[in-house]
C-alpha cells in the first residue's frame, strides 16, 4: 500500500501543477491564498501588495468604488521594485476592466496559471515581471506548495474517495487488531480561532453576521462577555459547571431520576424552557440539584440518595386506593414497572446461562452478528451509518440524532427474536449440554433455573408444569431429551417475569 498511500515527490509535483493550472477550484486553496495575502508581510511588494489589497476589499466594495480603484492602479508606476506594481498585473486589469471582484480574481488567477505553465516549457525565458509572479507559486512558503502534511487539502472528491479506499483496511487493522494500544479522541486548539457565522436560512453559501464565542444568553443574561482564552472551550465548560448556573445540575438530576423511575420530573428532559410543562415535584428536583453541587458534583451521591429513599424502594404492585387517587402514578405511590432494554436483556440472558464475560475494557465488537461472543452489550460496535436491524427492533436510539429518552415499543419482531434467533437458541443449547440436564433430576433442575432467572423457587403448579413438559416421550433416534430441556429453558427466558423489573 506504499507507505499507507503517501504520495511520492513526483506525484506532489504533478498535484502542484493541477492546483495552479486546473479550472476546478481545489478545497483549501482559496482559504490558503486569503491567509497568505492577509498576513501583512511585504505590503509594498509589486505583485503581492496589489493582490493583498484586492483580497482584503469588503464584499461589494470593488463594484462600488471600481472606477476609483482602476484610476489608482493606472497611476501606480510599473516595475518589480517595492512600491511599484507588476506591469503584467497592471496591464491585465486595465485591459479587461473587470466589473466585479469575482471577475478580477479570475483574471488574476488566469495570469498566474499562464505564467506557471510558461515556466514549465523547455528553455523558458521569463521576464523579470514573469519571474516575480512565478515566485508566488514556485516558492515553498506559497499557498500552492504541496507537502505530505497538506496534500489531502488539494484532493477533489474523487481523489479523497480513492485514498480512503486504500486507507480503510489499515485503519480497521489499527482499531481492531489484538494488542492495539489504547487511544482516545482529543481536541486541540487552533492557533487562530475564528468566530462562526450565521447561515441565513441554514444555507452555508448565504453567510450572515459573525457570532462571538460566548455563553447562552438565557443563562448568562444580557451582560455576558465573549470568551477570550483560545477557542473558549475551557471557559464554556467552566460556565456550564458554575454553581451559579442552576440549569446544569437540574438537567443532570432530572436524567438520573428518569433512569431510576422511567419517568422524569421534568417531562421534557431536553427542554427546560417556558413552554415545557411545569414539574409537579420541583422541590425534589431542586433538592437533588443542590445535593449534586454541594457534594462536588458527585453523581454517585445522588444515586445513593435516590436508591435509599422510601419512594424508590416501593413495590410495583397496584393498589385500588392509589389508582383511584392518582391513576398515572405521577405522585409515585408505587414503583413503575420497567421492561429491560435490549442491552440489559442480552446481558441478563448471558449471565443466567453463565456465559457473560465481565472483563472491563478493550475494543468494541459486533455483538449482534455473533452467537459466541460473551462480552457485555456495553462493548457493542455501533456504526452510525449502518445501525444493525436488531437494535432498531429493540428501540435503540438513532446515534445520528439527539434522543431525550429512548422510545418504548412492543412489536412482534421482539418476541420472534427471542423465539427463533440463533443468538438465543444456540447459547441455550450449549448451556443445557454443559449442565447434562438429561441426567439431572427434573425437580432439582427446575428449582435451579427458577432461582437463577427469577431469584425465587417455583410454585407447586409451576413445578408440575415443568415436570410434565420435560417428561414428554422422547422421539426415537433423536436426542430430544436435551431438546426438551432447551425448549423449557427458552420458555422461562421468554416470560415477562424475566424481562420486567417489578
Amino acid at each position: 500500500m506504499r507507505a499507507f498511500a503517501t504520495p511520492t515527490d513526483e506525484e506532489l509535483k504533478q498535484l502542484k501543477g493541477l492546483a495552479v493550472a486546473s479550472d476546478k477550484i481545489r478545497p483549501g486553496l482559496v482559504t490558503r491564498w486569503r491567509q497568505f495575502l492577509a498576513d501583512g508581510k511585504h505590503p509594498d511588494h509589486a505583485a503581492r501588495g496589489p493582490l493583498r489589497t484586492i483580497a482584503l476589499l469588503p464584499k461589494g466594495q470593488f463594484t462600488k468604488d471600481r472606477q476609483q480603484l482602476l484610476d489608482k492602479i493606472r497611476e501606480l508606476p510599473e516595475g518589480t521594485a517595492p512600491g511599484q506594481i507588476n506591469p503584467l498585473i497592471k496591464q491585465r486589469i486595465l485591459t479587461q476592466q473587470p466589473e466585479t471582484k469575482v471577475q478580477l480574481a479570475h483574471l488574476l488567477a488566469v495570469l498566474l496559471q499562464e505564467t506557471y505553465l510558461k515556466s514549465l516549457t523547455k528553455d523558458a525565458q521569463l521576464s523579470e515581471a514573469e519571474k516575480q509572479l512565478n515566485e508566488l507559486i514556485a516558492n515553498n512558503d506559497t499557498p500552492t506548495h504541496v507537502t505530505v502534511a497538506n496534500v489531502t487539502t488539494f484532493y477533489n472528491r474523487d481523489d479523497t474517495n480513492k485514498r480512503q479506499k486504500v486507507l480503510r483496511p489499515v485503519q480497521q487493522h489499527k482499531a481492531f487488531a489484538r494488542g492495539n494500544p489504547p487511544r482516545a479522541m482529543v481536541l486541540t486548539e487552533k492557533n487562530k480561532p475564528y468566530d462562526p457565522r450565521i447561515f441565513i436560512r441554514g444555507q452555508a453559501a448565504r453567510k450572515g453576521d459573525h457570532v462571538p464565542r460566548q455563553f447562552l444568553y438565557v443563562v448568562a443574561g444580557p451582560d455576558r462577555q465573549p470568551f477570550k482564552e483560545g477557542s473558549g472551550r475551557l471557559e464554556m465548560a467552566q460556565a456550564i459547571a458554575d454553581p451559579n448556573n442552576t440549569l446544569t445540575p437540574r438537567v443532570i438530576a432530572n436524567r438520573i431520576w428518569m433512569n431510576h423511575f422511567t419517568t422524569p420530573i421534568v417531562t421534557t428532559p431536553s427542554d427546560f424552557g417556558i413552554r415545557s410543562e411545569k414539574p409537579l415535584h420541583l422541590d425534589v428536583l431542586d433538592y437533588l440539584a443542590t445535593l449534586l453541587v454541594s457534594s462536588n458534583w458527585s453523581i454517585k451521591r445522588v444515586h445513593r440518595e435516590i436508591l435509599l429513599s422510601a419512594t424508590y424502594r416501593q413495590a410495583s404492585r397496584d393498589r385500588p386506593e392509589g389508582r383511584e387517587a392518582n391513576i398515572d402514578n405521577s405522585l409515585y405511590w408505587r414503583m413503575n414497572r420497567r421492561r429491560l432494554d435490549y442491552e440489559a436483556m442480552r446481558d441478563a440472558i448471558l449471565q443466567s446461562l453463565n456465559q457473560l464475560d465481565l472483563t472491563i475494557g478493550g475494543p468494541s465488537v459486533a455483538l449482534t452478528e455473533s452467537t459466541s461472543i460473551r462480552r457485555r452489550a456495553l462493548y457493542t460496535f455501533i456504526d452510525r451509518q449502518d445501525l444493525p436491524g436488531l437494535l432498531r427492533v429493540f428501540d435503540f436510539p438513532n446515534p445520528d440524532q439527539h434522543s431525550a429518552k429512548r422510545p418504548s415499543t412492543t412489536v412482534p419482531q421482539q418476541a420472534l427474536f427471542l423465539m427463533n434467533s440463533p443468538v438465543v437458541i444456540e447459547r441455550i443449547q450449549r448451556q443445557v449440554e454443559s449442565d447434562e440436564s438429561a441426567k439431572m433430576h427434573a425437580e432439582e433442575w427446575i428449582k435451579l433455573y427458577y432461582q437463577r432467572l427469577y431469584q425465587r423457587l417455583p410454585t407447586d403448579r409451576e413445578r408440575k408444569i415443568g415436570q410434565d413438559f420435560v417428561g414428554q416421550e422422547a422421539e426415537p433416534g433423536t436426542n430430544s431429551k436435551l431438546k426438551l430441556w432447551s425448549q423449557y429453558l427458552q420458555i422461562l427466558l421468554l416470560s415477562n417475569e424475566f424481562h420486567f423489573i417489578d
